[in-house]
């Protein structure tokens, strides 16, 4: 199976399927592509490695994402904006089509929370839209493709329908309560490896 090479042993490969939603194999492609992103970095103790969030937002999955700043600071478990391999196996895996839907809807809620303060306000729901919403044009300029009019409506949609309590902003269960409107919510929250 390659585990010499990996720098796994059988051993971290027990405990990570225990902790994750992959298998023995999965692991060992996730390490892999851990790997390639760091390769400078993984050189002396990959296990140990830490990669600058700019190379594990080149990631193809994550290339894209116009959240990807945030899903790696979410997953991050120091604040020097560097990922290790298990802050990068646990990202995987809650992005993986296997976690539950209560779980990635909690990491849905961190990203979606722009300024940390536990709960989803107006202003947290406005940069969402604008990162959703920001197109090309054909210079290097960026534009909105929503008006500012047009998002407050949006906001005010979405706070009539998920802020239960009227305090103006989303707690975690009101959020809860907006995704399980969203019958496509699971499908826009996977990263396949």
């Amino acid at each position: 199976m390659g585990l010499t090479s990996s720098a796994l042993k059988q051993k971290d490969l027990d405990e990570y399927q225990q902790l994750t939603y992959f298998t023995e194999q999965e692991i060992l492609e996730a390490f892999r592509m851990f790997k390639s992103l760091g390769k400078e970095e993984v050189k002396q103790n990959a296990l140990k490695a830490k990669i600058p969030f700019p190379r594990i937002q080149e990631l193809p999955q994550l290339r894209m994402n116009p959240f990807r700043d945030r899903i790696c600071e979410v997953f991050s478990s120091t604040d020097d904006e560097h990922m290790n391999f298990e802050d990068f196996l646990h990202m995987m895996s809650v992005f993986s089509d296997k976690a539950p839907k209560d779980l990635k809807a909690h990491y849905a809620f961190n990203i979606y929370d722009l300024d940390n303060d536990e709960r989803i306000s107006e202003r947290d729901l406005l940069e969402v839209l604008d990162r959703l919403t920001v197109g090309m044009n054909m210079g290097e300029q960026s534009e909105y493709l929503l008006s500012l009019d047009e998002k407050q409506k949006v906001v005010e949609e979405i706070m009539k329908v998920g802020d239960l309590d009227r305090d103006k902003v989303l707690s975690f269960s009101e959020f809860c309560h907006i995704i399980d409107k969203a019958p496509d919510f699971l499908s826009s929250f996977i990263i396949h490896l």
